[in-house]
């Protein structure tokens, strides 16, 4: 692939990592909101919002460990000894629907972690529903990246070559574009 560019690459990641640490600190904002209101809420919270905290819980955790993937692939993708054009495709076309993704989240975080007093069950169906795309997201591309940076410090195209043709490969790769267009469509 003649127009993919390591450092291109790297800056993309890079980008990444920053987006995942605002998007993080905005969701662990909303669960200090939420610890908040409900301990002077007490147990008369019945607006069916008492999965919030967990799932917002749960997308902290997908976002500490993207955040923690993509810093460690920053510096991986500049030192990588090589790279088989293949590997380059899924890279940079990886990157791109990530980037994108990412960017509708970083759109609708703020509306999706606010739980709002005596929302319609519509509402908090909706917000539930955005909120699990948001986590699948991150966690799909956690493992993406995390094959990114096994593949990256192989030392010849062959073992990259290789390890591309295994089935699990295609299924994290197909995982995270996947998820990718889950949040795509939100922004349709």
């Amino acid at each position: 692939m003649s127009d993919f560019s390591l450092s291109a690459a790297a800056a993309t990641v890079r980008v990444l990592f920053e987006d995942a640490q605002s998007i993080l600190a905005q969701v662990e904002l909303a669960l200090s909101n939420d610890t908040t209101l409900a301990s002077t809420a007490g147990d008369g919270d019945n607006n069916n919002n008492n999965t919030h905290p967990q799932q917002l819980s749960t997308l902290r955790a997908r976002l500490q460990l993207f955040s923690h993937h993509t810093k460690q692939a920053t510096q991986i993708i500049l030192d990588a000894p090589v790279i088989h054009p293949q590997f380059a495709q899924v890279l940079q076309s990886g990157l791109e629907e990530c980037q994108s993704a990412v960017n509708v989240v970083t759109g609708g975080v703020g509306s999706a972690v606010k739980t709002g007093e005596g929302a319609a069950a519509g509402a908090v169906a909706a917000k539930r529903d955005v909120l699990d795309r948001y986590t699948a997201l991150f966690g799909s591309y956690v493992r993406f990246f995390s094959l990114s940076i096994q593949l990256l410090i192989m030392e010849t195209e062959k073992e990259q070559e290789t390890m591309l043709a295994d089935a699990g490969v295609t299924n994290i790769v197909n995982d995270a574009r996947q998820a990718a267009e889950r949040v795509l469509s939100l922004s349709r």
